[in-house]
């Protein structure tokens, strides 16, 4: 028996690997793209000690080939950086906007629930 006959309607839609241009940044776990900052930071460092225990000679090719890699990881490096500060911002703001939408249900629902209140009560005769 396949395991997809096993899943709810529409499930296997969801568990379908997405393309490229359906990606979208809260799909992308948390804990792994942590891993990968990490893992390129670690790479880039290790290729600018490469380069920094390398003898440079008067080789044009060879300083030509350098300042070529170089300048790839200054734009990589840029890339991650920036990345990740939009990360940071985009966690602070999950944080700050989702307390703000879970006061403003709890905040509905306790106005739905007095309204109902008021609306079952039976009027106070003594009054």
């Amino acid at each position: 028996m396949s395991m997809q006959a096993n899943l709810a309607p529409g499930l296997t839609e969801a568990w379908r690997p997405k393309t490229l241009s359906e990606l979208m940044p809260e799909d992308i776990d948390e804990e792994w793209m942590d891993l990968m900052v990490k893992r390129l930071f670690r790479e880039l460092d290790r290729q600018l000690h490469a380069i920094e225990k390398q003898d440079v000679s008067t080789d044009a090719a060879q300083k030509a080939q350098v300042a070529r890699t170089l300048v790839s990881m200054e734009r990589a490096l840029g890339r991650l950086t920036r990345t990740e500060m939009e990360r940071a911002a985009r966690r602070e703001q999950k944080v700050t906007g989702t307390n703000d939408d879970k006061r403003a249900i709890l905040e509905r629902r306790l106005d739905q629930l007095s309204a109902r209140e008021t609306q079952a009560s039976v009027p106070d005769e003594s009054k």
